[in-house]
């Protein structure tokens, strides 16, 4: 509880970077854990500080994975963090989108829904902070966003008059890179393209940007082929 009192499970670790506890812990329920390193005579030395975490049951909506193959020799230790979606609901809106962290042996250790959407790209910043893209249907806006784990804080988003979209990092000096729609007239029908930003993470200022419709010609392009609204739902998808 609060006060610490409540003593779930005690246990010495030696020659060893993780354990697991002996019993189910309670659903839903606040636990704390706390980790002192002890010297060889059993005193401690270092009292690390206290997490609080809650165990949450896996949603019956979030769809189901399994690890193929692991080869812990040739393979990266530590965690997996990668966006989830259903394969395809009735209709867009109704979509449900995950981020799930999962262990080298693939079960899932924390995870985050949100919808109607989707999350694309996905990273953790080195202040901790996660960096992701997220589509949303209802307001019709794509756009990246730096906030907690939780998504209960938001630090830093792109505009709402722009469509990010796949990719969205940390460009040179610390300033945010992300790729964008860009849209331009080609005759009498409306073409989407893909563009590219570097903004000022304090100011917002656009530093620097890219545009295909710049360095590529229309003309190369066999209009006949458009034969499908670009995922921006402004023009026909070129690239």
């Amino acid at each position: 509880d609060e006060a610490l009192t409540d003593l779930i499970e005690s246990r010495e670790i030696t020659g060893a970077t993780e354990t697991a506890p002996s019993s189910d812990l309670p659903d839903h329920q606040p636990v704390y854990a706390v980790v002192d390193v002890l010297d060889e005579e059993g005193n401690v030395v270092v009292t690390g500080p206290v997490h609080r975490f809650r165990v949450l049951l896996l949603p019956p909506d979030m769809p189901r994975f399994q690890l193929v193959r692991r080869d812990p020799a040739l393979s990266q230790p530590g965690y997996r963090l990668f966006n989830l979606s259903d394969v395809m609901p009735p209709t867009p809106a109704e979509r449900i989108t995950f981020l799930i962290l999962v262990n080298e042996e693939g079960s899932v250790v924390w995870w985050r829904m949100r919808g109607p959407g989707t999350f694309t790209d996905t990273r953790v910043l080195p202040n901790g902070h996660l960096l992701h893209i997220f589509q949303d249907p209802t307001a019709k806006t794509q756009r990246a966003f730096e906030t907690t784990w939780d998504g209960s804080q938001e630090f830093w988003s792109t505009r709402t008059d722009i469509k990010v979209h796949h990719e969205v990092t940390v460009g040179p000096g610390g300033n945010y890179l992300y790729l964008k729609y860009v849209h331009q007239t080609v005759g009498t029908e409306l073409w989407e393209g893909d563009g590219l930003e570097i903004v000022d993470p304090v100011t917002g200022a656009v530093l620097w940007d890219w545009n295909i419709f710049d360095h590529i010609s229309t003309n190369e392009f066999n209009p006949d082929t458009l034969l499908i609204t670009g995922r921006s739902g402004m023009g026909k998808d070129w690239t």
